[in-house]
């Protein structure tokens, strides 16, 4: 049995930052996304969340994806209509460009920083 190698993984520049992107094909279409900077986060939470102090996990996932997406250009509005499968591939995707894992963390056991 063969391993493959690790795929490296690529950056666009924005604002003099480099941000992790990530390709996702899903019947025949695919999607580049990025990471989003803090600042787009903070937009996004204060977007997701109503004038009763709620938290719109759903919508801030949206907002998320659609800031995220690099091509083709994706509105919320496209992606509320999008086939399930196509929201879960692409938001694992994303979920794994703007988390970090245990194998990141510094301050994870086992690890010296």
């Amino acid at each position: 049995m063969t391993k493959s190698a690790a795929k490296e993984p690529t950056y666009i520049t924005i604002d003099g930052e480099e941000f992790e992107t990530a390709t996702v094909v899903d019947r025949n279409k695919t999607y580049v996304i990025r990471e989003i900077s803090v600042e787009e986060n903070q937009t996004i939470e204060k977007a997701a969340t109503g004038k009763d102090g709620k938290y719109d996990f759903h919508l801030s996932m949206v907002l998320s994806l659609a800031q995220g997406i690099v091509s083709p250009p994706t509105s919320p509005d496209d992606i509320g209509k999008w086939p399930g499968r196509r929201y879960v591939l692409v938001s694992r995707a994303f979920n794994r460009l703007n988390t970090v894992g245990p194998e990141s963390d510094p301050n994870a056991q086992g690890q010296s920083g």
